[in-house]
């Protein structure tokens, strides 16, 4: 039996499948050529667009060596906390004055007084004083007659409430 080729050999496909691939491209070219040339000429360079959103912060590296301690500051101003005279808690009965001894040298001062009843309470009720009646009863504590060593502290005759006093003072 006898057979019969027909077709075309696989080197003929090759050179025509390379030979159709090349004028596809050369078309392409040559199209592209004289269409950009037919649209007219290159216009000129547009605005700026906009920026785009900020990308992610990256890893924070590590942290570097501690530097040496610089040199100690001024003293600053002392501050409202110790005074420079404190009674400390002193009975006091109505009616009576106290003398304190505050040796500070000075009248240029700031001076707090806090009482405390027989129950514990801390308090400044009537403080600096205050009266009822004729003027005849006189209730809670004042104080007086500061001087560069002394100051004077008196309880009203008719208090009820200063059982004990505190006397701070800051020089100022």
């Amino acid at each position: 039996m006898t057979y019969i080729k027909t077709g075309i050999s696989k080197t003929v496909f090759v050179v025509g499948l390379i030979a159709a691939i090349l004028a596809s491209s050369l078309i392409s070219v040559v199209a592209m050529t004289q269409l950009s040339t037919t649209l007219g000429l290159k216009g000129e360079k547009g605005d700026k667009g906009d920026t785009g959103a900020t990308g992610a912060t990256g890893a924070t590296g590590a942290t570097g060596a501690t530097g040496t301690q610089g040199p100690q500051g001024i003293q600053g101003p002392r501050g409202f906390t110790t005074p420079d005279y404190d009674s400390g808690w002193r009975s006091i009965s109505a009616g009576q004055t106290l003398t304190l001894v505050h040796s500070l040298k000075t009248t240029n001062v700031y001076v707090y007084a806090i009482g405390m009843n027989g129950a514990g309470l801390v308090h400044q009720l009537d403080y600096g004083w205050s009266t009822s009646g004729l003027g005849t009863e006189h209730f809670g504590v004042a104080w007086y007659g500061l001087d560069q060593d002394l100051i004077y502290v008196n309880r009203g005759s008719a208090d009820g409430n200063w059982d004990q006093v505190r006397v701070m003072i800051w020089k100022l």
